[in-house]
């Protein structure tokens, strides 16, 4: 199965794949699209750290999309698991610029 991710200023039109809102501001400069890793963990938006492996487990992601849900990552700490949740680290808040508001989708995944 081929997808690809897609990152949109906040403003422009999404179609009907689940849409996150992030800071880009937040993302550090080392972070890369990938797919989830041994080891990787999430912040989850409501607070506390989590594997990321038991967190997708928890919000009952199919196995079969485990291993090709996209994200974005920094080392091992998962940022933007697309389609499903960002984490507390990128969520935005009163100090995120405007310009830093960002979308992603995951077209063609779910």
């Amino acid at each position: 199965m081929q997808g690809y991710v897609n990152v949109k200023k906040e403003n422009e039109t999404d179609g009907e794949n689940k849409v996150l809102t992030f800071d880009l501001g937040k993302i550090p400069r080392d972070a890369v699209i990938r797919t989830r890793r041994v080891g990787d963990i999430i912040t989850k938006f409501s607070g506390g750290t989590k594997s990321f492996s038991d967190y997708l487990t928890d919000k009952k992601i199919p196995k079969r999309l485990r291993g090709i849900l996209p994200v974005v990552a920094s080392g091992n700490d998962i940022l933007v698991a697309v389609g499903v949740e960002i984490s507390d680290k990128v969520k935005l808040d009163k100090n995120t610029k405007e310009e830093n508001i960002y979308k992603i989708t995951a077209e063609d995944i779910f």
